[in-house]
């Protein structure tokens, strides 16, 4: 399976923190405040949910998922679909590309929509975000 755009991938992978992939991540915001990061200074994220997404490849996946939470911590943004809202523009002002940025909106922002309507994560993102663009 190929990434939707090679081009997004790279970007994410730049703008990522360290990050070190844990079972028991935090998921939720006070929890990513309270435990995160870890002594290293490294996000810490959930490998779970990781096949199918938009990036076609695990570690950019974490990678994103670690870019995603440092912006949360950086900005002080909690789970709440206004403040992912917020961290999905956020996403969208550091990328390069209309399609790139199209792509990470849907993803951050349209699948916080999905999860306050339905309180349950897309299962194949890919075909998600797919669905949104054609």
């Amino acid at each position: 399976m190929k990434p939707l755009s090679e081009s997004l991938n790279t970007q994410i992978v730049k703008h990522a923190p360290p990050y070190i992939v844990v079972p028991d991540a935090p998921n939720t915001y006070a929890d990513l405040k309270r435990y995160g990061i870890d002594d290293k200074g490294r996000i810490r994220v959930s490998p779970t949910n990781s096949i199918n997404t938009i990036y076609a490849d695990k570690q950019v996946n974490y990678a994103f998922r670690a870019w995603h939470d440092s912006l949360h911590l950086k900005y002080v943004l909690s789970f709440s679909l206004s403040d992912e809202l917020k961290v999905a523009q956020l996403h969208q002002r550091l990328i390069i590309g209309n399609y790139e940025k199209a792509l990470i909106y849907i993803d951050v922002a349209e699948q916080a929509r999905y999860w306050y309507v339905n309180r349950k994560y897309v299962e194949n993102q890919r075909e998600f975000v797919l669905d949104f663009i054609n």
